[in-house]
């Protein structure tokens, strides 16, 4: 998968260059080699406008992601999803996802 992390101040986004998120934990690799779980992060954004399947595996990658950032700042961190596609969303919110995360469709 290829992806793109930028840090905004507390702020971090990651723009995801693959069309699926299956369980590869590459997201969670890239941020603990940019070491950027050592300070607090008030908002994780990714986004997934590329992205076109999602599996068991990444949804699980996505609440690892939560979890790991929620122990570092568990009253401010807010974890954002953008442009995720309709069908992928509705599976986001059969597995509740939404209760940890903002999810934005594609228009």
């Amino acid at each position: 998968m290829d992806l793109k992390i930028e840090k905004q101040g507390n702020n971090l986004l990651i723009r995801l260059f693959h069309p699926r998120v299956d369980g590869d934990n590459l997201i969670l690799k890239e941020l603990e080699i940019g070491n950027y779980q050592t300070e607090p992060v008030e908002n994780l954004i990714i986004d997934m406008a590329e992205i076109e399947y999602i599996n068991s595996l990444g949804i699980t990658e996505l609440i690892n992601i939560h979890r790991k950032f929620t122990e570092k700042n568990p009253e401010a961190f807010r974890l954002q999803l953008r442009n995720v596609d309709r069908k992928i969303a509705t599976i986001l919110e059969l597995v509740d996802i939404h209760r940890i995360a903002d999810i934005e469709t594609r228009i």
